[in-house]
This record gives structure tokens, C-alpha cells and sequence, in this order.
């Protein structure tokens, strides 16, 4: 496992294992292909563990930081799971800080399995994967937590906007379970009928097509449409829909979790005149500086992983080379960044 932090504190510590920091892939690390949004996330917690040991008085518990890359290898992430729990069983020895919390973005599966190792030593485990509820349903631990939005929750908050815009009825396209059930709650409470529902399942190969031959069964000629799904769906949905001829003029309620901004083009025109539900975080200026600080000066724990992110993400080389291989050297873009 690869430590983050050269000065863990003696107290506590909180581990953030599991998160694949590389694709499963053939590269010169043993780990494979870097994965970026990984290590854009584990600056992330970085910066969250400084920000609460700066902000805490001297006689209050400090936090520290674990990092563990299972690589998307399910034998690495029993691995790393056994360690953890010989942590918590204090088998490491003294010096070692003592494990207060456990943080993952993976699949579902694999936490589910660390929360119920985790669950008898009391240590919480916080899921930050949205619609991670939606996909597990009730068979989760009590230990588990989490922070990440869920479309279930804006199920909830499109029935308002659909009740406030005065709708009777409702038809519902979406592809979890929970979601439907959280709508048809909330739909029953205020009074709105959703005769039709389409349920679909995440990254559905003929998701458009499916979505068409719904719409075209509705009878309304400017039928109400909750539209519940991942981004990813949402733009697949709107591309083909955008090529597609129908006479239903649909009145569209959205929601969905991390939809990817620069495509705004390839569905406004479709979803015109629609509501649409997402929560964003703000832009923290503080995190996005200490993010760039991290890339040009990183610390010992850090410096192997912000050269590979530069490198992946940039292009650049790093280390010496002649003039006549070309490239750019890491450090001349460490150097230019402000």
C-alpha cells in the first residue's frame, strides 16, 4: 500500500483504500495504466485530512492518511482488506496509528465485503460512489455511510417540480429500483398518477431505442416525462433522440449525477423547455490550488504518483533527454503551473 502522508500521526488514522489508482492493464508500472480521476481523488482527501488537522486546536486527535491501490485485482483487494483488519486487531504493532474509518470508491460488491469485515471492530465505512443505496438495496451493513448524492433523492425532488407545474400524471423512464419506488412514494403523497413507467438497466446497449418506442406509446401529445438516470444515459438518450422523428413533444423532468458539462449542446436542444435536477459541488479555489501545488512540489509520498499523472495526462517526459527525442520535461510543466 503506498502511504500519503510521511508524518501519519500517532492516534488516529483514517484509511483510504480501494480506490483503483490504475487500470488493469499492460504498462510499465506492475499496476498497469494510471487512472486519473483516481489520483485527482486521493489529492482530494489530502487536502481534506490538512484542512481538518489545521483546523483542529493541539490538544484535539489528528488524522492521518492511508492510500491502498488494489489495482482492480480482486486477489490485491483481499489483500489489502486482511491488512486492514490486522490493523484494527492492533496485530501491526504499536507504532502503527490506529484505523478510525475507511473511505471507497469501488464496486459495490467489494465494499459491501469490507463493511461487514470492518463491521464488528465498529469501524464506519463511507461509500462515496453515487447511487451506491440504489444499487444494493437493503442488504448493506449498518456501518456503511455515505456522503454521495443518489437519484433517489431526486426522484423526490422531480415529483415536487412536477406538482408544482400543476401535472396530474407522470410517465417515468428509469433504471433503478429505488428510484422507482422513491417516486411512486412521492408521486402517491401529492396526488399524481404514473401509469406508464420504462425500467431500464444502467449503460442499456439500445437505451435510445427504448426510450423512442416509449415515447411513441404515450398518447398524450405533450405527455410529463421523469427521466431518472446516470449521465451517461442521459447524453446517449438525447443523441439519439436528436436523429429521431416523434409526435410526442414531451414535457421533460431530468435527473442524474455527474453529467458531463461540455456535452450541454448534444441534449439542450433536445430536453428544451424541461426542468433539470443535479447537484454540484462548488468549485473550491483552495482545493484546485492545492491541487496544482501538489503537481509541482508533491511531498515524498506523493512525488511517484503526481510524475505518472503528469506524464499520463500531459505527455510529457520525465527525467533527462536529449533534444532529439523530443517531449517536453514534466518538471518544465511543474514549473509553469500556477
Amino acid at each position: 500500500s503506498d502511504v500519503c502522508s510521511s508524518d501519519l500521526e500517532r492516534l488516529a488514522v483514517g484509511a483510504v483504500p480501494e480506490k483503483h489508482l490504475r487500470h488493469a492493464v499492460p504498462s510499465s508500472s506492475p499496476c498497469g495504466q494510471i487512472k486519473l480521476e483516481a489520483v485527482q481523488q486521493v489529492l482530494a482527501a489530502k487536502w481534506a485530512v490538512d484542512v481538518i488537522n489545521n483546523q483542529s486546536l493541539p490538544h484535539e486527535l489528528k488524522i492521518g492518511l492511508e492510500i491502498h491501490d488494489t489495482c482492480s485485482s480482486p486477489s490485491l483487494e483481499q489483500a489489502q482488506l486482511f491488512q486492514l483488519i490486522s490493523t484494527v486487531q492492533g496485530k501491526q504493532g504499536q507504532a502503527r496509528p490506529r484505523l478510525i474509518g475507511l473511505i471507497g470508491q469501488v464496486p459495490p460488491s467489494s465494499l459491501l465485503t469490507a463493511s461487514a469485515a470492518l463491521n464488528a471492530f465498529h469501524v464506519p465505512v463511507v461509500a462515496v460512489s453515487p447511487g451506491f443505496y440504489s444499487s444494493v438495496g437493503g442488504s448493506h451493513r449498518h456501518n456503511i455511510l455515505t456522503t454521495a448524492p443518489d437519484l433517489a433523492g431526486q426522484a423526490r425532488a422531480l415529483v415536487a417540480l412536477g406538482s408544482e407545474a400543476g401535472a396530474a400524471r407522470i410517465a417515468l423512464i428509469s433504471s433503478s429500483q429505488a428510484t422507482v419506488a422513491s417516486f411512486l412514494s412521492e408521486s402517491t403523497t401529492l396526488g399524481i398518477r404514473v401509469p406508464e413507467i420504462l425500467e431500464l438497466i444502467p449503460r442499456q446497449v439500445n437505451i435510445g431505442p427504448a426510450v423512442e418506442g416509449f415515447l411513441r406509446s404515450l398518447h398524450q401529445p405533450r405527455p410529463v416525462v421523469a427521466m431518472l438516470l446516470d449521465a451517461a444515459d442521459v447524453v446517449t438518450v438525447a443523441e439519439h433522440l436528436k436523429q429521431t422523428e416523434i409526435q410526442q413533444k414531451p414535457i421533460w423532468l431530468i435527473g442524474t449525477l455527474g453529467l458531463e458539462l461540455r456535452r450541454l449542446k448534444s441534449w439542450r436542444s433536445v430536453y428544451q423547455g424541461g426542468a433539470f435536477v443535479e447537484p454540484h459541488m462548488p468549485e473550491l479555489r483552495e482545493f484546485k490550488n492545492f491541487f496544482l501545488a501538489s503537481l509541482k512540489s508533491p511531498g515524498p509520498g506523493l512525488s511517484a504518483l503526481a510524475k505518472e499523472y503528469m506524464m499520463e495526462n500531459t505527455g510529457c517526459v520525465a527525467g533527462t533527454f536529449h533534444t532529439n527525442q523530443g517531449g517536453v520535461q514534466c518538471s518544465a510543466i511543474q514549473r509553469r503551473s500556477e
